[in-house]
């Protein structure tokens, strides 16, 4: 579901669908103590590096359908203390 900005509300999901993100060996995207309360929708979500998301609260789901996450030699995703209120 995509909305032009001055449409959205704290309650939409944050859209990573279709995003390819790169940076071999090194973060790619950091949601350290983030808190989204409208879910994370990463479906075809493309990576080479790794996502740190530490103590990350998603008031909704996570969605990373056909996602394709990858980090030679490190870590792909770091959900360390994360909650997830309505499941992956």
């Amino acid at each position: 579901m995509k909305y032009p900005p001055s449409e959205r509300n704290s309650a939409d999901p944050f859209e990573l669908e279709g995003a390819a993100l790169q940076n071999p060996g090194k973060r790619v995207l950091a949601l350290n103590s983030a808190y989204v309360e409208g879910g994370i929708s990463a479906d075809e979500l493309t990576t080479y590096g790794e996502i740190s998301a530490i103590g990350l609260q998603i008031g909704s789901q996570l969605d990373p359908w056909d996602a394709r996450l990858s980090d030679a030699g490190g870590s792909v995703i770091a959900l360390n203390g994360a909650t997830v209120t309505r499941g992956v």
